[in-house]
Parts: structure tokens; C-alpha cells; sequence
């Protein structure tokens, strides 16, 4: 919101000034804020906007940026471009002081039930964009920043706009089919809205300045509209400033820093999502009211200052690209476009990644490569005088005191060859493992012979190597066509980019062999010319085309509603923010906040621990130990071996729960556990991976792990070959976008717990357990969850537990809400599984014997183990005579392992492929072949002895083999690779077998049908956590009953109405969950029959019910 603003009547403390003001002001879907000292200075726009303003939509997950389910629309002026422009920005990560006149778009401000839904939110929910919904709101209201900017946008225009929002649930596919119907390029749908919005639809386009029809460029235009004067706000003895020139700028960081204060200039302030741990700062300075600092010149040498966003640079370069003397900056444009994501570089600054890489010198700043590759020069002032630096040269300067002013880019002739590179773990958004430049004088009439010393850049094998020293004085004076040359340089880069290993990173070797293709990428564009055509697909970057899909929904319109394909009951709330997650449940009067402490180490002891600077924190309340606990310190049932709440002696794992601290707030909580001091004794080598497990012989001892069917000796020994090999199944982090939670309100028949788990009944186990009360003391409620995928099974009862704990012990509301770090730190992943195989096959492929020997890593506990199931399931879809698998459980120093979708199958079918994949390259067949071999066919037994009565696996597999016209597609992908040395294709067909074991289900369900209206509601044992449970639950209730699916909702899971269910998982939840409603709905129809026989045929269904009510009839029913 731009206003005119007061002005303090006092001077500032830090600047001196009178014409400082003491307060931030902007708006929040047109309601004007104003802060002024009241929140703590690093308090994120998140927490402002779901605390404060009390709009719950806004979610937090990573806290670092990088998920974007905080995305929010924010108007502000671009002293740039000199106009208003609308931008998505990661609440996460934005200080709420850094928001002043700022008008911001929550997905509250779109639409909502009671005044309707804004397109967007409507398009998301008719595409079946949304299944958990946690990630919603962040989508929607980064397609409306972008409508608000881009009003006709490109397909490709929408998909790169998402590069910074993860769905952990859709596959995205729904998501973007939703999105790129708003584009221009966009198919027609007969079915679904599809087409270009309407401006009037999108939203008023104003600046918040109260006049119709601004333009956006209202800067000097509409009085008053704009103002960026100086700020200065104190907390405590921490101090916040806006300054307004640069020389105010200087003369506020010197004074302080002659004070012995810590200063953070900063502008976005997006580094705080990958350098958490820096500070504390004493002073703020915040410079977006420095407008030198936004110049462009765009004279030669172009010239830009260090406020410019990354998008401005990103836009700057491109354009520079086409013009004379600056054609090498299109070997940079790729590299730009993978610099963290939209949202990102719309905040920050190119300045900003720079200078993180001069604090961290071990960080690989991408814009630190591309500005050295393209000859950058920097200009870096101390308010006296100004000097010049190259990027590399930057890194060895004092920067106390100082500012990075601006950068410039020299023009250069075409005899330079000019790119840059990077590797990393996924196509867009994420640190580079390697990332690499080169500047190369090359005389292409002189047999491609390099003129001068060349500039070479590598990131990635620690801060000592930045410039390739070594590589560039062996490539002077050679020519590049010279096949010893290309053979000499990667020699040279062998030994120059010698490095250790690095846990987060990828291996020494990897990282070598990374910088050497990026070289040979390099020359090949260089010598484009000159090499072969199948040579050049090594010179182009792996491009993702754009997605596209299709769905189809073959249904049976007699029996709707049941198999009707229907939105997600839940997808317009979801989609507006409506839907409450357990952290949107509004705060209780007199709630404290928790946050656990775990241990910085595994496999010692716990020697001590000192709360005391934590407790000296304003706003913490108490330290929670093991000796605490009132109960039993385990979070497993009684029927598991025990899992203890906060370790009393033995760290078993880094990462494991220590302590709790209670706090008045998250944001202090988080902060407190800092504050904690843990020492260690007998302190122990840690064993991590199966490699140390199996050298230490760390096994569980587990009985009954193996099976045997037939004799794999006599068969192997008889066998026409016999294929010996081993795989490795990493672990993987489930990642759900809501971590886990857990509310508990002491109240007087117990605690009302209200937690996020797949397992509400063991949940409760665990609460009553730790707390020694009984069971029905504990009132658990489930109503979804943001995303889970086994996560939130049994590791969730640690969090529930912890939380209740707390609630105990000061008989007041608790809720304690695991940061993104803390998760992955203390709680375990999909299980990770190494195999050792002997397999014995016929000339023709037909297996004889699998002998395999199976390693599942369980961590330090082995309550989930899956190695019995991933063993009897290890031959997916092939049949053998002659089996014999032998399981090891893996006793490893990390956390619990626990399911993960389709846990064990996946590791089985991984495994067993890799072995189909060995045979077929061991005799030199086609896959296809071995796989269509050794199918399983009706009535042959597998692996875990069941007698297949229906087994259609051939015929499906040959049915798709034609389907996909796989022949002809196999014989492209073989021309193809023939033609491309580099690059190739791949094609795999390949079967799953997948048993649904619903035996083993426990579950409830309870209908009541309401006297008055003759609605329906349900309360089901199934937990909704975005596979759509609700939805099918609604569908079965109104077909069984006969009425409208309007009449019918479901209600939050309790312990109350749903006690005694298993865990929500395997498959088969929903399922289940329909079949114990069908049967109620089935009683409630049969109660009924008598009271609609006495009835006239057309009596509506409202009246049906009141007429039974009144005459007795139950209408619930629990089954």
C-alpha cells in the first residue's frame, strides 16, 4: 500500500535523522498494516500474515524458499523500470519489515464459499489440480502474480513460472493442465474452462492508491502514491534501517560497525533459506530505498547496479544477447535460467548470490561463474572510494565496511567463445554439484588454435579452485582440433580438480568427471563447425520439452454417482485456502509453542545437557527432559519393541530427540534449541551404510527370513549360464509439504489431541503411554493431512507424543510444528536395500534359479522392517521353479526407517528388474524377450506361495507391446542412437505385480442421517491425506442411500467415532472404507423399507426421514 506517510517528529537513533519514521505500512488484501517495533526484526511475511492477520491459507513448509507453498502476490514499486509491478514472493523467507508499501495478495483476497471463487481457484479445482491441497494456495497465487504481469501468457511461459512450486502428491501434470489453460497456446477443452482471462475476472489493477484505472506506472503520477523514504526501527537492541542514498548507506554501516555492532545489508534477503546459521545481526540495514543501486546503463560497457533483481539481469542479458559486441551472452542465458527460481530471482539479487559466495567461499553461486565468464567487472565502494575487482578478485577482499556497487559487462569481438555450465540434482531449482565458464580467444581460420590464455571457471571442488589455473596454461597456443590436446586437458583437469568427499554432495569422481564433460561440451561448441553430426548432440543442453498428458475417464453413467468422475469434495477449499490443515486450527488462548532438541551425534552417550542460555530467552518457558516424562519414555505400542520419547542415555542416531522447548512462540522455540548445550561421552565411530554394517556384522537377529522353493544349487549347477551381480536401493525422504504436528488442549476428561497421523489409534497409544494415563483420556482428531506417503505412520507418534508431553506438564494448549530440517534430520525414510544375486538361466533366458541375499537397512529400529515382505514379493512378475532369498535386517546409527509408499514392493521390483536387465545383457537379448519368457501364467504359484486363479500378465503385456507400437518405436530409439554419440534414448516395457492385501484391514465407519433436513454425514476410519478417501466415501453413501452427493459430507476422524482402525496405508484404505459405509448405508436402507412402504411412492427423501425419526427408527448406523 503506497501512502503518504508522518514522519517521526524525533531523530533517529542509529541515522540521527529527523525524517526517519519508526514504522513499515502496507496492506494485506486491502486492509492496511502498520508495524512498528512490536515483532521480532527477522520475523518472515508468513508468520505476520498467518498470526497477525490470521489468514491461514499462506502455508510454511521448507522455511527456505524452496517448496513454495508460501508463495503470495505482492504489488510494489520497481525503481528499475520505474513502474509498479506485481511479483510472487516466498513469505517464507521475506522479513515483514522489508514489506513497507507493499500491497499483498493472499489467496484469501482471490475468492472464498461465501463470496465466490476467482477462476483461478475454480480451474485448479474442475482440473483435479489439488489431492492433499497443502500446496495449493502457493500454485494459485503464483499463476495470479503472473496473470497480473502476463496477462496472455505461452504455455512454456506458465510451466517456467513453476519452477519453484513442488507437489509432492499430482505429478503435476493436473496442476499445469489447470495453469496452461489460461494461456494463449492453450488446446479448447468441450468439458472444462479453458481460455485467456478477462481482466475484469483477474482482479483490479490499481496500486492501492485509491484511484481507478492506475496503469501500473504511477510513480510521480498519482500523488503520493510512492514513498520511499528513510526507516529506522528498534527492537530491543537490535535495530532496523531503510536508508534512502547510498551515502547514508556508509556513513549507518560504519558508525555501527566502529560500535563493535554486526551489520547485514541486504535487499531480498533470500540467502537466509540456505545460510540459516548466520548472525545474530545487530543492525539491519535494508537497501530497497537506495535507488543508485537500481541504475541501467546500457552503453558500452553495460553497466547494472547491485539492487537489480536477478529476473532484470536474466532479462538485461537476454536482450544484450542480440546486439553487436554482446553475442556471447546467449552462451550464458541457460545458465541463468537455472538460478533458483522465478520467485526467487524476482527478490533477489545478482549482488546478493555473489556475495554469498565471497562470505561462503565453499558456496557454488551460479552468478559468481556466469559474471567471471563473461568478464564481469565489479565495482565495490567504502563511502570514500570506489574500486574495480573481478568476480574471483572479490573473494579475497574485506567486505566489513563495504558495498558491492554494481557490475559491468564488456563487449567482445567473435573471435571470443564465451559459455557457461551446470550439473545438478534436478532440472531446475537446486544447488549445482558442478557448475563451470569458459572464455576462450580462438583463431578459427588457424586450425581452431586458442590466441591467448583462456578463462576457466570451476565450482564445485572446494574454495581453493575457482580459476583453472593449470588447464588454462596448457590450452594456450594449442589447437583445439588436435585429438592429443582434448586427451592433455582432460588429464590436466583429472588432477586440478582433485577434491574430498562431500556427504551432500556428489562423489570426488563424479564431480571430476562432471568439469571434464563440461569441457568437451565447451569444445564441441567451439568446433561446431568442424566435428562430425553424430558428435553434436554433446554440445546441447538437456532441454525438457513442454509437458503435456491426457485423461480419460470410461465410466458407466448408470451407476453414478458411484464411478462418476467427480472435482475432489475438498478442491475449491483446498484451493482458496479454506481447507484447514491441523496448523491452521486457530490459536487457543494461553498456547505455547514446542520445538524438539535432538542430538548433534550418534552412537555415544548423553553426558549433559544446559538449557540455561535458552531459558534466559525472552519468551521461553521450560526445558523438557527424559526424567520428565510421566510415563513410559517410549512412543511404540507395547506390541513393538520400545522407541524412547527423548533419549536418556544412548544416542542411537544424530538427529534423535534430546529435549523439548516450550515457547510463546515458534519462531523463539526454533530459535531456543540452539541455545541448548549437549556434551557426549564414549562417543563411537557411527555406522551409516552397508558397507560398515556388514563389516561390523550389525544385524538384527530376525527370525524365519528366508524362503525356498525347489533346489538353486542343483539348478545353478545345471543352469546354461549363471549371472552373479549386486544393487543398491538408496533411501529416499518421504518430503511431505506439511511436516509433522501436533496440537494437544489439556481438557477436563483429558487431552484433545489433533494430530497429523496415518495411524490415529497407535497415535493414541503413544500419548496415553508417555503420559501414563488411559486411553480414554486421550481424544485424538484427524481431518487430513498435508501430504504423508508413510511418513506420517508411526513417525508421527513422536511428535504427537512429544506435544502432549508438553501439554501435561504445564496444563496448557501446546502445538509443536518440526521445522523441514529437524524432519529429515530425526525421522527416517524409505528403507534402502543392497542386494547380492546368483542367477542361473537357459540359453533362451527362461530363469532356473534366483538365489539372492537381501539387506534391508532398518536403522536403529527395526519396528517397520518390510524385509520379510520385500522378500516374498522379490519376483514381481516371473515365475522360477527354483527360488531361495535369505533377508538381513541392517542395524544402522540413523533414524528408524519406516514405510514409504509401497514399501517393499518397490525395492522387489527395483531388484528384480535390475536381475531381468543383467540376464538380458549377459546373453545379448532384447529385455523384452526375457521378460515375455519368464512371465507368470494362471495357476502357478508365487514366490509367497499363492496359486494365481487370475493372471493376465501375458496377455497384458502383449497387448501393450502393440497398443504402444513398441517395435516401431524401439527401432527409433536404435536410429536415433546410432546417429547421436552423446546423447541417447531408452525405451523399457516393463510389468509390475502388486497384491492388495485387504485381509489384514481393520477398519469403521459411522453414517447418521439427520432428522431435520435428511443430510447425510460420515465419519470413516480411512484418513484423508489427498488419495481422495472422502470423495469415494461421499459417492458410495449417496448411490447406496439413492440421494444427491450434496446432501452427503464427511466429518474429522476421532477416537470417539473411529476407534480401533489400523493405519491409513497399503493401498486399500479407500476401499475399505467404502465397503464398511456401503454396509452401514445398507442397514440405515434396510430400517427404512418399512417406513417408505407406508409412504407415498414420491415422498421426498427429507421427508422419509423425519417420518422415521418419529417413529423410532435409528438412522446411524456403525459398521
Amino acid at each position: 500500500m503506497y501512502t503518504n506517510y508522518k514522519q517521526s517528529s524525533e531523530a533517529g537513533v542509529i541515522t540521527g535523522q529527523s525524517k526517519s519514521r519508526s514504522f513499515v505500512s502496507f496492506s494485506i488484501n486491502g486492509k492496511a498494516y502498520q508495524v512498528s517495533g512490536e515483532h521480532s526484526l527477522d520475523t518472515p511475511l508468513a508468520v505476520f500474515i498467518r498470526d497477525v492477520a490470521g489468514l491461514k491459507g499462506t502455508k510454511i513448509s521448507c522455511r527456505e524458499g524452496g517448496c513454495g507453498v508460501c508463495i503470495v502476490s505482492a504489488k510494489k514499486y520497481d525503481p528499475t523500470t520505474k513502474k509498479c509491478i506485481t511479483i510472487s514472493i516466498n513469505s517464507c523467507l521475506c522479513p515483514v519489515y522489508s514489506c513497507d508499501g507493499m500491497e499483498i495478495t493472499t489467496v484469501e483476497g482471490l475468492g472464498d464459499k461465501t463470496n465466490g471463487y476467482h477462476p483461478i481457484q475454480t480451474r485448479l479445482a474442475d482440473y483435479n489440480g489439488t489431492q492433499c491441497g497443502f500446496c495449493s494456495p502457493g500454485m494459485v497465487m503464483n499463476m495470479y502474480s503472473l496473470l497480473n504481469e502476463n496477462p496472455k501468457p505461452s504455455s512454456k511461459e506458465v510451466e517456467d513460472n513453476y519452477d519453484g512450486n513442488i507437489c509432492r502428491c499430482t505429478g503435476y501434470r493436473p496442476i499445469m493442465d489447470a495453469m496452461k489453460s489460461f494461456s494463449t497456446d492453450a488446446p479448447t477443452s468441450t468439458t472444462l474452462p479453458c481460455g485467456v482471462i478477462d481482466l475484469e475476472d483477474l482482479g483490479a489493477r490499481c496500486c492501492g492508491s485509491g484511484q481507478a484505472g492506475c496503469n501500473g506506472v504511477c510513480r510521480n503520477k498519482v500523488p503520493g502514491c510512492v514513498d520511499l523514504g528513510q526507516i529506522e526501527i528498534t527492537v530491543g537492541d537490535k535495530c532496523w534501517v531503510r536508508p534512502t542514498s547510498l551515502a547514508d548507506t556508509f556513513t549507518i554501516m560504519n558508525t555501527m560497525l566502529a560500535q563493535g555492532k554486526t551489520v547485514r545489508p541486504f535487499l531480498g534477503n533470500t540467502s537466509v533459506g540456505i545460510f540459516k546459521d548466520d548472525g545474530p545481526f545487530d543492525v539491519y540495514i535494508d537497501l530497497k530505498g537506495v535507488e543508485e543501486l537500481y541504475n541501467i546503463s546500457q552503453t558500452k560497457p553495460v553497466t547494472f547496479g547491485s539492487n537489480v533483481s536477478l529476473s532484470a539481469v536474466k532479462e538485461l542479458v537476454q536482450k544484450l544477447s542480440t546486439q553487436p559486441g554482446y553475442g556471447y551472452c546467449k552462451g550464458l542465458l541457460h545458465h541463468l535460467d537455472l538460478v533458483a527460481s522465478k520467485s526467487v530471482r524476482d527478490c533477489g539479487s545478482w549482488a546478493g548470490n555473489v556475495m554469498m559466495k565471497q562470505k561462503h567461499p565453499d558456496f557454488l553461486s551460479d552468478v559468481f561463474v556466469i559474471l567471471q565468464t563473461a568478464g564481469g567487472v565489479l565495482s565495490i565502494g567504502d563511502g570514500s572510494k570506489v574500486k574495480t575487482v573481478s568476480p574471483v578478485e572479490l573473494l579475497k577482499e574485506d567486505m566489513d565496511g563495504k558495498l558491492l556497487l554494481s557490475c559491468e559487462l564488456p563487449p567482445r569481438d567473435d573471435s571470443y567463445f564465451v559459455h557457461s555450465y551446470k550439473a545438478m540434482p534436478r532440472s531446475r531449482f537446486s544447488h549445482a554439484y558442478v557448475n563451470a565458464g569458459f572464455i576462450m580467444k580462438v583463431d578459427t581460420a588457424n586450425n581452431y588454435t586458442v590466441v591467448e590464455k583462456p578463462m576457466v571457471i570451476f565450482g564445485g571442488f572446494g574454495a581453493h579452485l575457482n580459476r583453472a589455473d593449470q588447464l588454462e596454461t596448457y590450452l594456450n597456443g594449442k589447437s583445439l582440433l588436435d585429438p592429443n590436446v582434448l586427451t592433455g586437458a582432460l588429464s590436466v583437469i583429472e588432477k586440478e580438480t582433485q577434491s574430498t568427499a562431500d556427504y551432500v554432495s556428489a562423489s570426488p569422481k563424479c564431480r571430476t568427471e562432471l568439469a571434464q564433460a563440461f569441457f568437451y561440451k565447451f569444445l564441441l561448441k567451439v568446433c561446431e563447425n568442424k566435428i562430425p553430426d553424430n558428435l553434436k548432440s554433446g554440445m546441447a543442453n538437456l532441454d525438457r520439452a513442454l509437458s503435456e498428458g491426457q485423461r480419460k475417464f470410461p465410466t458407466d453413467q448408470q451407476s453414478w454417482p458411484v464411478n462418476q468422475p467427480l472435482m475432489n469434495t475438498h478442491g475449491k477449499t483446498q484451493t482458496s485456502g479454506e481447507a484447514e490443515y491441523v496448523n491452521d486450527i486457530p490459536t487457543m488462548p494461553g498456547e505455547l509453542h514446542a520445538a524438539l532438541v535432538i542430538a548433534g551425534v550418534g552412537n555415544a552417550k548423553l553426558d549433559s545437557m544446559d538449557a540455561t542460555e535458552a531459558l534466559k530467552m525472552p519468551g521461553v518457558v521450560k526445558f523438557i527432559t527424559a526424567k520428565d516424562i510421566p510415563g513410559v519414555n517410549s512412543i511404540a505400542p507395547k506390541i513393538m519393541e520400545p522407541e524412547e520419547c527423548l533419549v536418556s542415555e544412548d544416542i542411537l542416531y544424530a538427529g534423535q530427540p534430546v529435549g523439548i522447548i516450550v515457547a510463546e512462540s515458534q519462531l523463539i522455540a526454533d530459535a531456543a534449541v540452539k541455545a541448548v548445550k549437549i556434551t557426549y561421552k564414549d562417543k563411537k565411530t557411527p555406522i551409516l551404510t552397508f558397507e560398515d554394517a556388514i563389516k561390523h556384522k550389525s544385524f538384527y537377529k530376525d527370525p524365519e527370513n528366508e524362503i525356498t522353493i525347489g533346489d538353486t544349487k542343483a539348478a545353478l549347477a545345471t543352469a546354461h549360464k549363471v549371472i552373479k551381480g549386486n544393487i543398491e536401493v538408496a533411501t529416499q525422504a518421504h518430503f511431505p509439504m506439511e511436516t509433522h504436528i501436533c496440537l494437544t488442549v489439556p481438557k477436563e476428561d483429558g487431552y484433545n489431541v489433533y494430530a497429523a497421523t496415518q495411524w490415529m489409534d497407535f497415535a493414541q497409544n503413544a500419548v496415553a503411554q508417555v503420559l501414563g494415563v488411559p486411553c480414554n483420556d486421550v481424544n485424538m482428531e484427524v481431518r487430513r493431512l498435508g501430504g504423508a506417503y508413510g511418513a506420517k505412520i508411526s513417525r508421527s507418534f513422536h511428535t504427537a507424543s512429544a506435544s502432549a508431553l508438553a501439554a501435561h506438564l504445564l496444563q496448557r494448549p501446546v502445538r509443536l510444528l518440526m521445522t523441514m530440517n529437524t524432519m529429515l534430520e530425526s525421522c527416517g525414510k524409505r528403507f534402502p536395500y543392497y542386494a547380492e544375486y546368483e542367477v542361473g538361466v537357459s540359453a533362451e533366458g527362461k530363469l532356473l534359479a534366483v538365489d539372492a541375499k537381501i539387506y534391508g537397512d532398518c536403522g536403529s529400529n527395526r519396528n517397520d522392517s518390510t524385509i520379510k515382505h520385500t522378500m516374498g514379493v522379490m519376483d514381481n512378475a516371473y515365475q522360477c521353479d527354483n527360488w531361495h532369498t535369505y533377508g538381513v535386517t541392517v542395524k544402522t546409527n540413523t533414524p528408524p526407517n519406516t514405510y514409504c509408499r509401497t514399501p517393499g514392493y518397490t525395492p522387489a521390483i527395483f531388484i528384480m528388474e535390475s536381475i531381468i536387465e543383467h540376464v538380458a545383457k549377459a546373453l545379448n537379448k532384447d529385455p523384452v524377450e526375457i521378460r515375455k519368457l519368464n512371465l507368470y501364467k494362471e495357476g502357478e504359484t508365487t514366490l509367497r506361495k499363492e496359486v494365481l486363479q487370475y493372471c493376465s500378465v501375458s496377455k497384458v503385456y502383449d497387448q501393450l507391446l502393440k497398443s504402444a507400437d513398441v517395435q516401431a518405436r524401439a527401432q527409433k530409439v536404435a536410429d536415433f542412437n546410432k546417429n547421436n554419440r552423446w546423447k541417447k534414448r531408452g525405451m523399457c516395457v516393463m510389468p509390475m505385480k502388486n497384491a492388495v492385501s485387504w485381509n489384514w484391514y481393520m477398519g469403521n465407519a459411522l453414517v447418521n442421517i439427520f432428522n431435520h433436513d435428511g443430510t447425510v454425514a460420515i465419519a470413516h476410519g480411512g484418513i484423508e491425506m489427498g488419495q481422495g478417501i472422502n470423495t469415494k466415501v461421499i459417492q458410495v453413501a449417496a448411490h447406496t442411500l439413492g440421494v444427491p452427493i450434496e446432501l452427503v459430507k464427511c466429518k474429522p476422524n476421532s477416537s470417539m467415532c473411529n476407534a480401533n482402525n489400523i493405519a491409513t496405508g497399503g493401498s486399500i484404505t479407500s476401499e475399505m472404507s467404502c465397503k464398511a459405509v456401503y454396509e452401514c448405508c445398507k442397514t440405515l436402507k434396510e430400517r427404512l423399507e418399512p417406513i417408505q412402504k407406508n409412504l407415498p411412492p414420491d415422498t421426498p427423501w427429507p421427508q422419509m426421514i423425519q417420518a422415521a425419526f418419529w417413529q423410532k427408527v435409528d438412522l446411524s448406523a456403525r459398521y
